[in-house]
Order: structure tokens, then sequence, then C-alpha cells
């Protein structure tokens, strides 16, 4: 044990002071017909800065990929397009094309999965996947004609996709691959669920009613709802920031269009002063490294940072891959057993993050000092995390 121990003292005191900032930005799109834009800003709404979106496209579904890109798609009902940003909003891509009213957006990091719904009357509402570069995609769950689905989440943990039917009142669920699809949790009429998102650390799963002006919640194990926020004016889609215990949506009301925050259990509201002038998807995350531009590729293998620390619930780890490598993250206790697995297999090159949940086994584990592991190579980086309870 001491040798172990003594090694990785070492090792990430060679490493201390190496790891560059990582930035969380808040992302949120305007769907005005006219004036579409793609906005970002800091964790208060601060700082704002935008880009012009093409006239009549729409923009809808928003999600933050841990990679640092940011994904949108159109709700037009001719054209609809997928695109692709970095963190700072330059270097817009188109991924896919051709398609008709999509609408919520969710990334799979784990797998390099892009999802979507769309709700296409005509041609029959969807739920599609394809990988975050545009490649295979295909319709995963064809839905009845009745069905509109809005937004979209991914549990890659929980092997499940769930999303919100704003005309079935109801979320819905299915596995990864599309199969099983199945009603999840059926809502009060004329409730009109909107966005959607998932809590994997604590097991939550977050909606927003648009009719009803609510947000809610429900266990992913028992599915039993609360309601955390009332009186809201026509909320869309929502956000989660883990590390700092918050969800942000979006509200579509007449005269009352704004961005807001609540913590994830509710109480408080707070207004962010962010400029919205009717609605659209709300995504929280991306980042890049300070000081570096989005699309500078990393040189090195490293574990970049490892954040909150000391922490609760969900831990961040950042590392880069200078190319596509085999690896293995874990979590070792100060024995240097294996605690957790946060990945494992061949990665591209690029900047990564993933989360480890301060379980182990199933079971919520003790307070303490633990160590990240990264091996590539057959050589290993280590980072000290400290877990609280």
């Amino acid at each position: 044990m001491r040798n172990f121990l003594t090694t990785l003292l070492i090792v990430t005191a060679l490493a201390a002071g190496t790891c560059p900032a990582r930035a969380q930005h808040l992302y949120w799109l305007d769907t005005n017909y006219g004036a579409p834009a793609l906005h970002r800003a800091d964790a208060d709404g601060l700082g704002a800065t935008d880009v012009p979106l093409a006239p009549a496209s729409l923009p809808e579904g928003l999600a933050a990929a841990a990679s640092g890109a940011v994904y949108w798609a159109d709700s037009a009902l001719s054209n609809s397009a997928i695109h692709r940003a970095a963190a700072d909003l330059s270097n817009i891509q188109q991924v896919l094309a051709g398609g008709s009213a999509w609408r919520g957006v969710a990334i799979d990091d784990t797998a390099q999965l892009l999802y979507w719904t769309s709700s296409n009357l005509v041609t029959g509402p969807k739920v599609h996947r394809s990988s975050v570069t545009g490649s295979g995609a295909a319709v995963l769950v064809a839905l009845p004609s009745a069905a509109n689905p809005r937004g979209i989440a991914v549990d890659h943990g929980g092997g499940a996709i769930y999303w919100a039917d704003f005309d079935c009142d109801a979320i819905y669920s299915a596995d990864l691959d599309g199969a099983a699809p199945t009603l999840w949790l059926q809502l009060a009429p004329g409730s009109a669920p909107y966005g959607v998102a998932v809590d994997p650390v604590q097991q939550f799963i977050y909606w927003t009613e648009y009719n009803s002006g609510t947000l809610r919640r429900a266990s992913l194990t028992t599915g039993v709802p609360s309601t955390l926020v009332t009186g809201l004016l026509n909320p869309t889609y929502v956000a989660l920031d883990l590390s700092a215990g918050r969800i942000y949506w979006a509200e579509g009301g007449a005269g009352a269009q704004r961005i807001q925050r609540s913590s994830l259990t509710g109480g408080s509201v707070v207004t962010l002063p962010a400029p919205l002038t009717t609605y659209g998807g709300i995504a929280f995350g991306g980042g890049g490294t300070t000081g570096v531009t989005a699309e500078a590729p990393p040189s090195e293998f490293a574990i970049d940072r490892v954040w909150p620390s000391p922490g609760r619930g969900s831990i961040r780890v950042a590392f880069s891959l200078p190319k596509a490598t085999r690896v293995r993250l874990s979590v070792l206790d100060v024995q240097g057993r294996q605690v957790a697995v946060l990945d494992e297999g061949v990665l591209p090159a690029g900047r990564h993050e993933r989360f480890w949940s301060g379980r182990s086994h199933g079971r919520a584990a003790p307070a303490g000092v633990y160590f990240v592991r990264l091996a590539a190579e057959g050589r290993t980086w280590v980072r000290r995390i400290v877990l609280a309870h």
C-alpha cells in the first residue's frame, strides 16, 4: 500500500500546475423566424456573444458535447439540418441535412452518438440517431401519428433514452438502440411536456410542462414525480449544470421570453440577463481550454483537470489524447484497488470528459482520497480526487 500511494503522490505532484482551466458556458438558441441566433454566456448569463443563423431555419434543439462542440437542429418543415460549432461558436458546420421538423437534440458522449426527435405529422414523428459526425443516420423509433416529440435526453449508464411528447402529455423511454419503446410516465392532460434532461448521478429526470407552467422531476428508480417550480410562462427546453447543482430553462411566454435558473431541488428562481426574443434550445457545458483555441489538437496524453475536488456527487475528469488509441480510465482508492471504470476502449484523438458519480459497485463510496488513472500505450497518468459527503 505504501509503495502504491507514494508512487501516486509523486505522479500527482509532477502533474500539478500543468492543467489548463476549462470554461463551462451556457448556450441557448433564439428561434426567432426572421433573425435566429446562437448565443453563449457564462453561468450567470453575462458576457453574452452570439452568431446569426439562417432566417426561417427555426433552430430549436441544442446540446453541448464534452468535446466542447455544440450541436443544434432546425425545426423548419423543409430542408432541416443539424449543425455543429466549436465552443466559441466558430467553425459552424452542417452535420446532417434534408430533414423536416427536427426538434430536440442529445449527445451520448460515451458512445459518440447523436440523438434527435422529429415531429412532422405527414411523414410521421420519429426518434433518430447517428454518429456525432452524421454517419450512420437511422430512425430508431417510428412513433404513432398522434405523437409530437420535443426534448430528448440520454442516460448512457442506465442504457436508456427519454423524450417528452408535447401532445401525448407523457415522457417515453427506450433502450439506447431504440428497442423497447415504453410509456415511462403519463402526465396530466394538457400539461404539454417540452424539455427533458437526465441527472445520471443522482438518478433524476427533469422536464418542463409548457401549458401548466411547471418544472418537475422524478426519480428514475421510482418514477414518482414532484413539482420544483410553478408559475412559469411557457417553459421549453432545459439544461443541467450538475457540478453547481443548477437547472436552466428557456421561457417563451409572449412578452416574457427569458432564461431562468434554479437549483436542482427547486426553490428560488433567478432570471438571467441573457437576451431572448422567442424561445429555443438551451445547453450547459462545452467550454474548451482557456488560452487555447477550441480546435487546437492536444499534443500529449494528459489528465487535464479533475473537478470539483473536494466534490460531492458528479466529479468530472477532463483528459487529452494526441491520437486515437485504446485507453482505460479508472478510479482507485489509496490501496490501489479499483473503485470504478469511467471508460475503456478505443477513443479518438482530442479532448474528452467523463464523470465519476462517487459510487463504487452500486454503493456510495466512502469520503476520502481517491485517484483517477488514465492508462494508454503502456503508460499511466494519475490525478488525486477528494470525495466529500
